[in-house]
């Protein structure tokens, strides 16, 4: 469990900063590890005691939820790096898809001066 919880916690020092599920994800690991210490201690009571019947609390449903937010975090994460590695084609569209703005925007300015040229020369 230790190693386990020492992943989970890596995965939180090394965070998507972008990531919205971090502090959801952060209070579910605190729960793990309190969950763990409560099983611990419990294991040790037992351990003073054979005699005592104990129950260890579940822990697979964190776990569980836990996994499921990383697999959020990893789809944002690909989410960006597909952008980012779209950079260049994104951008040449950008570009492009803002000067067919500007010429509808200016259209009829464009159409008036043309229009006034043609007054002016003619």
């Amino acid at each position: 469990m230790k190693a386990l919880v020492a992943l989970y916690q890596g995965n939180l020092d090394d965070a998507y900063p972008k990531a919205e599920e971090l502090a959801v994800y952060g209070t579910k690991l605190a729960e793990l590890q309190s969950r763990i210490l409560e099983n611990n201690q419990l294991i040790a009571d037992k351990i003073s005691s054979p005699v005592k019947v104990i129950e260890l609390k579940d822990t697979d449903a964190i776990i569980s939820e836990l996994d499921a937010l990383v697999l959020q975090i990893n789809r944002q994460i690909q989410n960006n790096n597909d952008i980012v590695a779209a950079k260049s084609s994104k951008q040449s569209e950008c570009n492009r898809m803002v000067w067919e703005k500007i010429a509808f925007i200016l259209k009829e300015y464009v159409a008036d001066y043309i229009n006034s040229k043609k007054k002016i020369e003619d």
